[in-house]
């Protein structure tokens, strides 16, 4: 994408994956990436990622295999699941991070 465009959640997005506010928007419980107080972000390291697809196969809404073989997030916020979180605790090298889109507050894997 190269101008910012929906992300298929109503929302959209800015050239570097965010949603291009600076997350001053004012409006109470809504933080930087557009998400609300329920909602999580999805971070893969993409560098630790070796592609085994068990994520993509498992949270496949939420997460897909780049062209590269490696895992990425779909969607700069998606809604919190099962599925999303069994998929970051399956990742056999944890290069997969479920956030709380609101605080940042780890969610999966559990330490």
């Amino acid at each position: 994408m190269t101008d910012g465009g929906s992300d298929g959640t109503g929302r959209t997005s800015g050239t570097d994956g965010t949603d291009g506010r600076d997350g001053t928007d004012g409006r109470d419980g809504t933080d930087a990436t557009g998400g609300t107080a329920g909602d999580v972000v999805v971070r893969v390291d993409r560098a630790r990622c070796v592609g085994t697809g068990l994520c993509a196969a498992t949270a496949p809404d939420d997460l897909a295999l780049g062209e590269d073989g490696r895992a990425r997030a779909r969607h700069p916020v998606s809604v919190p699941g099962e599925r999303l979180t069994e998929a970051a605790e399956m990742c056999p090298v944890e290069a997969i991070t479920v956030l709380s889109a609101l605080d940042g507050r780890r969610i999966a894997p559990v330490l």
